[in-house]
């Protein structure tokens, strides 16, 4: 068993949350809910940052001995950046 970590602050982070789904929806990105899992976004809640964990591939098998991502998934997760970057420029 490893030492005890943060977990995210999502009471403080309401706004930000609310702005980066809408975002979301305006890129066509489906948004996932809270998961059974650490990752080091943790780390960044706690500092004061909103943070979010987003990549290509199936999270069923991420992380895995034979972890892989197809090359369309990956397509697929480069264009849905871009897509955030040109559509959440204030």
């Amino acid at each position: 068993r490893g030492p005890p970590l943060p977990a995210c602050d999502a009471p403080k982070a309401g706004s930000r949350h609310r702005d980066a789904r809408a975002l979301a929806a305006k890129c066509g990105l489906s948004v996932g809910g809270a998961v059974n899992f650490w990752t080091e976004a943790a780390l960044f809640s706690r500092a004061g940052y909103v943070t979010f964990v987003y990549g290509p591939g199936d999270i069923a098998q991420a992380h895995s001995a034979d972890e892989w991502v197809e090359l369309a998934q990956l397509r697929r997760y480069t264009e849905s950046v871009l897509r955030i970057v040109e559509n959440g420029r204030a």
